[in-house]
């Protein structure tokens, strides 16, 4: 019997083949072992083999997770990049750019920014800021 090819696919979804096989994929960069007679299908659906994808080690995938971890900024100098962002956002005054409540979305803000935003830290920011830039 022949062995099972590796192979990855660019969404994750299940592949029901007309043999009968069932292939779970797991998205990119998570190979998965489909039988040989399932190949043409999972091809034709989007999948590629892992030895003609470049898939990233996971050393480079660990260090690349430290770095950006290290390179995200804290504390006092993370809430002045936020503020900054949030500052201008209201002077671009793109109602898309805001929420129900009148409050920088999330999207915009982080494309302004190296990093994300979470929402708790969002509102806190904005309940502080908002005073100052909108009025009470």
């Amino acid at each position: 019997m022949a062995e099972p090819i590796p192979m990855v696919h660019i969404r994750t979804f299940t592949l029901h083949t007309l043999s009968g096989h069932s292939v779970g994929f797991k998205g990119p960069n998570k190979p998965v072992n489909v039988p040989p007679d399932a190949v043409q299908e999972a091809m034709a659906s989007g999948a590629a083999p892992v030895n003609e994808v470049d898939m990233p080690d996971n050393s480079e995938v660990a260090e690349s997770k430290e770095e950006k971890a290290a390179a995200e900024p804290t504390g006092q100098e993370r809430k002045t990049l936020i503020v900054q962002a949030m500052k201008d956002i209201v002077g671009l005054n793109n109602p898309d750019d805001f929420d129900a409540n009148g409050m920088p979305k999330a999207g915009p803000l982080n494309e302004k920014l190296t990093f994300k935003v979470q929402t708790a830290e969002r509102k806190a920011v904005w309940t502080e800021l908002k005073p100052e830039l909108v009025g009470s």
